[in-house]
């Protein structure tokens, strides 16, 4: 579905003669993406509570129940590496289907003109929580100077 989604902004864009449009879609694709992770991630965490609510009050009560309040607790406490390792999948999809079909088409349709843009719109930083995430930072990158108590290179 995804592919279809691409390419269709792509035709959109060979009809108009305008490959902005396509840049604007996959703008907004990608905003759509970001939120809905984590829409979907509180959504998970209400449902679970809304589970052990609709069980009853002595169900609440239980330890099946504390036994599961402690696992959404911890689930909820790794959100930043949950939303991460989604993020980083979808992130691969939408890398896959640009290097395998999106590309060359859009080269064939409108030159090499804009790729340094397309490269930046494939950057898997995206689809971290908030932008932000040392772990990631750390496997992918050199950390110099990322907090305020951190001595500054001169």
């Amino acid at each position: 579905m995804l592919t279809d989604l691409l390419q269709s902004a792509l035709t959109q864009a060979k009809y108009y003669k305008n490959i902005e449009i396509d840049l604007v879609f996959r703008l907004g694709l990608l905003k759509f993406l970001t939120q809905e992770l984590t829409n979907q991630f509180a959504n998970l965490i209400l449902e679970g509570k809304e589970w052990i609510r609709q069980r009853g009050e002595y169900f609440e009560r239980s330890q099946p129940a504390h036994v599961i309040k402690a696992r959404l607790s911890e689930l909820q406490s790794a959100r930043q590496k949950v939303i991460r390792g989604v993020g980083q999948q979808v992130a691969q999809m939408l890398s896959d289907i640009e290097e395998n079909v999106i590309a060359k088409t859009r080269r064939a349709l409108f030159g090499d003109d804009f790729a340094p843009i397309y490269e930046i719109l494939r950057n898997r930083i995206v689809f971290l929580d908030g932008g932000k995430d040392d772990v990631f930072f750390l496997e992918h990158y050199v950390l110099l100077g990322n907090y305020s108590r951190d001595p500054r290179p001169i």
